[in-house]
């Protein structure tokens, strides 16, 4: 298997990597918000809600788009932060969380049951001034925990539960490819699954896939909610460094 990765890695082409790293400065500081619909357009999400229209100048990142809820959780996820548990247990650590950044937040009582993780566990972490995502990051890896968005909640669970709720969304990448080129596509799927968390698809054993759709100039991807993440940090990068100034070598 480690073969197939370094082999899979290193198909990858430095054109692709260049762009990668060019672009990755451009998304690191900017929030992990969603771009999504434009005015007009309305669809359903799995739960059959209506999800509202945004503006028209607002670019569309990926389908179907987030509720509202959901947003409000981005965007919360986003804020800076603070914290100050000493033997705190967690069930009040997240009750504070939850009434400061005023969205909601549970504990997966069952996957946590089995576990063998109580809602009265201590959790001791002093932060600020670091964004809540990376503070729950930090908070819950040493109870070896995580957390998703489930249901139009932020929900703490196990890494085995989050590693089990996989999403589908389709991604349009018509600006990174060239028309129909099925090179094109390659090597931008190359680019995803050689570098967002390579055991995690299908080709290696893992349980995520990605899929081009020329017709529509997208990739459809059915993988967990952190890999959609980073795949969306990704595309950023390199719709970043396709818009940066090239630099003529001296």
């Amino acid at each position: 298997m480690l073969a197939t990765l370094n082999s899979t890695s290193s198909r990858v082409s430095w054109t692709l990597r260049a762009l990668i790293a060019a672009g990755a400065l451009a998304v690191l500081a900017s929030p992990l918000i969603y771009l999504t619909r434009p005015s007009g357009v309305k669809a359903e999400d799995p739960g059959g809600a209506k999800q509202q229209a945004v503006p028209a100048d607002r670019e569309i990142e990926f389908l179907p788009a987030p509720t509202p809820s959901e947003e409000k959780i981005l965007a919360a996820l986003a804020e800076q932060t603070k914290m100050q548990f000493i033997e705190t247990p967690l069930q009040d650590a997240v009750e504070y969380l939850k009434s400061l950044h005023k969205i909601e937040i549970q504990l997966d009582s069952k996957a946590l049951e089995d576990a063998t993780i109580g809602s009265d566990t201590p959790v001791t972490r002093q932060l600020k001034d670091i964004k809540l995502s990376s503070a729950l990051n930090l908070l819950l890896r040493d109870l070896d925990l995580t957390y998703i968005i489930r249901d139009e909640i932020l929900l703490i669970t196990t890494p085995e539960q989050a590693e089990s709720q996989l999403l589908t969304r389709t991604y349009p990448v018509g600006d990174l490819v060239d028309g129909n080129d099925a090179k094109g596509y390659d090597s931008l799927i190359e680019a995803i699954t050689s570098t967002v968390k390579p055991p995690a698809w299908d080709e290696v054993g893992g349980p995520g896939s990605i899929k081009e759709v020329p017709k529509s100039k997208s990739l459809v991807i059915s993988q967990t909610r952190e890999c959609h993440d980073e795949v969306l940090e990704l595309l950023r990068a390199l719709r970043a460094a396709r818009k940066a100034p090239v630099q003529e070598l001296k």
